[in-house]
């Protein structure tokens, strides 16, 4: 007999060779709210490299089979060593991290906690004050080129 699928569900094999389904809303919701409760645990943390206005968590991405978790994090106006020293600390603290979301959130499993550097918003700052240069190289033309009149 086949079982017909919906369109919502992705397939993944089991570490024991058997077909496992997990709608992908549900793995979305999971990682909207341990995104969340990250948020919150950050503000509560008594470090104060990480209880810090410069840090903010940007997202969080769990596994399929939920025993996982990579967390990244930004850093605004820091050097590249504070940097580095942030994410020292955000992996001496992944204890309290994985405790509070166990506290938080209802699940089985409470998911191992990776953190990785999110370089986004540098990257956005780039691309804005090189696109705000070249306007202003331009002298100010805003892309016009003249052919439309």
């Amino acid at each position: 007999m086949c079982r017909r699928v919906p369109a919502t569900h992705r397939i993944r094999r089991h570490r024991l060779g058997k077909v496992v389904f997990m709608p992908s809303y549900r793995r979305t919701r999971i990682n909207e709210e341990t995104f969340r409760t990250m948020c919150g645990a950050l503000r509560e943390i008594g470090d104060p490299w990480l209880n810090n206005p410069a840090v903010s968590v940007t997202g969080a991405e769990v596994t399929g089979d939920l025993r996982s978790a990579k967390i990244y994090y930004s850093v605004y106006g820091k050097s590249e060593d504070d940097v580095k020293e942030i994410g020292r600390h955000f992996k001496k603290a992944a204890g309290f991290f994985r405790s509070y979301l166990a506290r938080e959130l209802n699940m089985r499993l409470t998911p191992e906690l990776f953190f990785a550097y999110d370089n986004s918003a540098e990257h956005g700052e780039l691309i804005a004050r090189l696109i705000k240069e070249n306007s202003e190289k331009d002298g100010g033309a805003g892309g016009k080129d003249g052919a439309d009149e």
